[in-house]
């Protein structure tokens, strides 16, 4: 058989027709093929190989994309989130002007005599060969040669450079020789190389790297390893012997001199960093620690869940999830704030002396080296130092120490033998704003300078250690400063002891001591907090909550049990104290609080303030599970609380009832209000009121419900509900049955036995009123109270005829919600002999309108003519006319004085109001002070926000048809 390929300017992009290229896309070039063969049917038969042939492949213009999918594995990072790592970028753009290789196969043997790839100005030649037959008798022998050349490589030309975060480069040599063998013994490598001008992502530079490299006869011969930035360098050379691949010998030698650290990083592709420095797996449910509650369970078949024992464990999972939300925007930032891996975050300069000789089950090593200006996490240091060694199993570290630039220091010594034998000193001065470096919420200022003492012997499995920490003058909340925080403790078989552990500020004192057993057959642990005086001002420290202001106190907690299952005993109190509650915006005063914790109980004997000069009591017991409140059982009472908003004030008698979990309390009890006052913001645009529109609210993390709060409104309360249109006093009870605060079940009746209602220009004064709560579940999040109500109200009015006052009386009905739908229903039951024309003409201010006109007379008629231009209507009459329009749900309502006002005066009137769809009825006209009118009657039909027809019949009986267009500007 014999034949011959021939092709010109295939176009590459049709291959995807013919052949799967997986992940690969390529979207422009050409072909070029010249291949002749000759051979045998029968040979080929009997050996696959076992033709001829020779030719020319050609590439022009290629263009791919290459796209990888991530076929790594997830992984666990150090914060419990999974990551999936790839080594490359997912998706490789890549240009390659020329691919030439010429080629000549003979019966299994590949002859490759030239190779070519170039795109811009980079180009890499070579030639190779290739037995096939000899690979098929023995693969481990070697069965090929390839040889690259180059002298002009660019790393923007290929895609090398996606390897590692390469920004920019130039190779100025590649000679690279390689034996090709299955067998890695049989390899045989050479590799020269000099790369210049290398810069990063993380803008690091490299000025130079020069590589020769052997590998032969199993062995790695590093004959030259420089990089050179700035005239510092970092050198490597030695050999390593991998003929025994488990177990490989190594001599090898690294030096540096001021050598960039950002550098070497950048070298390796950030997916091999986060593999090296994360912890594979996850906590399995089964490792997690189970907590054993030792007492019964004190709710049981109560309060929210029928027919149902209340677990434990929903608690548990409660609290597992349970956070305080940051108290502000920059918290929240703060506090989400991640910490950078260590290779990003670290940056300085490397002089290294470094030998290692020996093989992996017995290496040796020697390590002298310095990192200067330096900057850890943002921190700087001026100096790192370590001298280290390892020989016959036993780490030692003679020298060690640690300088930054703020004058701290830290210096360290100690060995470990490989028996496990351990001896390590430090001590030092640092400032404990270091811990804030790795702290998740960047709200807390933790600061103050740290002498350190520790002292470590024993074993690797049973060390002893001894620990001793004093900081200076620190904060840590609020630029509150402590004077003197100390610890002195340590830990012996498995046992932590806290010999003292204090701080101090201005006079104030807390200290506690006692050990703590990490192995429950060891027995209970035993520890005590003390504070006393005023040393309870010291939680000024720890929280901007509150803030302590003054008083006295003492707080005694004595923990024993075990670490799962902790009995807490101990008592506080406080005698006329006075704390500020940021979350309240005013301090508590007046404080006098007597607890006593019992094993698993929290009972409060006592506990009285003064919010607004109004006492506020409480009593109750609170259930523990571990050091958390579980189970809740307490009593609030006041009989004069006090309650100021911006929108309500209020004085109450308050009785309240606060039971079971603490993740859903339930609120039961009686609140009987003696005075205040509460605005509604109906019509003003204001939210937040329980009449205003809002938005769906944010769950917190605690879901208070109502268990039959009765709230009670004695008659002739002096309490008032006021807004814009009304201002109301109620009377009447109110039950909220059951319901979160969202959502609440209401019943009850609220009857208004005084007060008055406001329409435009005139005062309507409250005759009879009802607010009637069915009961229902309200599911609107906009009124979540929304009572019916029922309002007869009645204003005095004057007949245009006998100019005499009259009663008129109203008749309103409709939701609490209807009132800024404008969807009220007003009736007048009583008219006083005027027609329903005449009293809103009046309420609405039409005839206060029409007095101004006639008032004016012939002499300052020109004057008021002046300024009557649409301008001046808008000012006047907007304002009142928006709200009627608003209120009343119409269509259209506008007043204005007549353009012919000063030689006849008269006042314009457009109403209209929709009635069906797009359908609408409405009055036009001018109302003229000698009793004459010009109006029309018309019904509209809108057929969209722009077009409608419309019917009009005018004071004649003359009528219109009309289409009408409107355009938006």
């Amino acid at each position: 058989i014999q034949g011959k390929i021939l092709s010109s300017d295939f176009r590459l992009s049709e291959l995807s027709k013919f052949v799967d290229l997986k992940n690969i896309k390529i979207k422009d070039g050409t072909t070029k093929l010249n291949v002749n063969f000759d051979g045998n049917l029968n040979k080929i038969t009997k050996n696959t190989f076992d033709f001829n042939a020779k030719g020319d492949v050609g590439l022009n213009n290629l263009k791919t994309t290459y796209i990888n999918e991530g076929k790594d594995a997830p992984i666990k990072t150090a914060n419990g989130t999974t990551e999936k790592v790839t080594d490359i970028q997912k998706t490789i753009n890549q240009d390659l002007q020329i691919l030439k290789v010429n080629f000549d196969w003979k019966s299994g043997l590949l002859d490759i005599p030239d190779i070519l790839l170039k795109n811009g100005r980079s180009s890499i030649s070579g030639n190779g060969n290739l037995d096939i037959n000899k690979f098929k008798k023995n693969p481990d022998l070697a069965f090929g040669k390839l040889t690259l050349n180059s002298d002009s490589f660019d790393f923007k030309d290929f895609p090398i450079k996606e390897l590692a975060s390469i920004k920019d480069g130039e190779l100025k040599k590649l000679n690279l020789t390689a034996q090709i063998s299955k067998n890695v013994h049989n390899l045989a490598v050479n590799l020269n190389t000099d790369v210049r001008n290398l810069s990063f992502e993380n803008q690091s530079k490299i000025d130079t790297i020069l590589a020769n490299i052997d590998l032969k006869n199993s062995l790695l011969n590093i004959k030259k390893l420089s990089l050179d930035k700035d005239k510092n360098y970092l050198n490597a050379n030695g050999t390593v012997n991998i003929l025994n691949m488990s177990n490989p010998k190594f001599d090898l030698i690294l030096n540096s001199r001021n050598f960039p650290i950002k550098s070497i990083f950048s070298l390796v592709p950030e997916s091999i960093l986060k593999k090296a420095t994360s912890k594979n797996g996850s906590l399995n449910a089964k490792d997690k620690k189970i907590v054993k509650v030792s007492y019964k369970l004190p709710v049981k078949n109560n309060f929210v869940i029928k027919n149902e024992t209340i677990s434990v464990n929903k608690l548990i999972e409660y609290w597992e999830k349970w956070s305080l939300e940051p108290l502000t925007e920059k918290d929240k930032v703060n506090s989400s704030a991640t910490i950078p891996p260590f290779w990003k975050a670290i940056d300085g300069e490397m002089s290294v002396n470094a030998k290692i000789k020996g093989d992996m089950l017995e290496p040796k090593a020697n390590i002298d080296l310095i990192i200067s200006n330096a900057e850890i996490y943002s921190r700087k240091i001026n100096e790192i130092f370590v001298k280290a060694s390892y020989d016959n199993g036993e780490i030692d570290i003679p020298n060690f120490h640690f300088l930054e630039n703020e004058g701290g220091y830290l210096v360290l010594s100690g060995n470990l033998s490989d028996t496990g034998k351990v001896k390590v000193d430090a001590q030092g001065k640092l400032n404990l704003n270091w811990a804030k470096t790795f702290m998740g919420d960047k709200s807390v200022d933790v600061e103050g300078n740290t002498a350190i003492i520790l002292g470590i012997t024993g074993t690797s499995t049973n060390p002893d250690i001894q620990l001793s920490v004093d900081a200076e003058k620190g904060g840590v909340f609020n630029n509150v400063h402590f004077d003197d925080l100390s610890l002195i403790g340590s830990y012996k078989d498995k046992i932590v002891t806290l010999n003292d552990a204090r701080i101090t500020s201005g006079g104030k004192e807390a200290k506690a001591s006692g050990i703590i057993p990490l192995d429950e057959s060891l027995g209970s642990m035993n520890v005590s907090l003390g504070l006393t005086g005023e040393s309870l001002g010291l939680i000024n420290l720890f929280t901007n909550e509150i803030e302590w202001l003054r008083g006295q106190g003492d707080a005694f907690i004595n923990v024993q049990g075990t670490i799962n299952d902790p009995l807490i005993n101990g008592r506080l109190n406080i005698e006329n104290g006075e704390i500020y509650v940021a979350s309240l915006g005013k301090p508590l005063e007046k404080i006098n609080v007597n607890v006593g914790l019992s094993n698993h109980f929290v009972k409060i004997n006592k506990a009285d303030a003064f919010l607004n000069d109004g006492k506020v009591s409480m009593l109750g017991q609170v259930d523990l599970i571990g050091f958390k409140p579980g189970f809740l059982k307490l009593k609030l009472f006041a009989d004069d609380f006090r309650y100021e908003e911006s929108n309500i004030n209020i004085r109450a008698k308050v009785g309240l009832t606060i039971n079971n979990t603490i993740n859903e309390p339930l609120i039961g009890g009686k609140v009987q209000l003696t005075k205040g006052e509460y605005n509604l913001a109906i019509g003003n645009g204001k939210s937040g009121s329980a009449t205003a529109k809002s938005k769906k609210k944010v769950k917190s993390p605690v879901a208070v419900k109502y268990n039959n709060l009765k709230i009670e409104i004695p008659k002739e309360t002096d309490f008032w509900v006021r807004s814009a249109f009304f201002d109301l006093r109620p009377y009447g009870n109110l039950n909220l049955q059951k319901g979160a605060i969202t959502d609440p079940t209401i019943l009850g009746l609220v009857t208004i036995d005084k007060g008055s209602l406001y329409l435009i220009n005139n005062e309507f004064k409250i005759v009879d009123a009802t607010a009637d709560f069915g009961g229902k579940d309200f599911e609107r999040d906009i009124f979540p109270i929304n009572p019916h109500l029922s309002i007869t109200a009645d204003t005095k009015l004057i007949n245009p005829r006998s100019r005499a006052n009259v009663d008129v009386e109203a008749k309103i009905t409709g939701d609490l919600s209807d009132i800024p739908d404008n969807k009220v229903q007003i009736s007048w039951t009583k008219n006083g002999g005027l027609t329903d024309s005449e009293i809103w003409t009046q309420v609405v201010g039409l005839n206060a309108a029409q007095q101004l006109v006639q008032d004016t007379g012939n002499g300052s008629a020109a004057t008021i003519a002046k300024f009557a231009t649409p301008y001046f209507n808008r000012a006047i009459f907007n304002p009142l006319t928006s709200k009627v329009a608003d209120f009343l749900n119409l269509d259209e309502f506008n007043v204005g004085i007549a353009a012919d006002a000063i030689s006849n005066p008269g006042v314009t009137l457009a109403i209209s109001k929709p009635i069906l769809g797009g359908l609408s009825i409405g009055y036009e006209g001018t109302i003229r002070s000698s009793n004459s009118a010009q109006y029309n009657f018309f019904s509209r039909y809108r057929f969209n926000n722009n077009l409608s027809a419309r019917l009009s019949v005018d004071e004649r009986n003359a009528g219109a048809l009309q289409g009408e267009y409107g355009f938006s500007f």
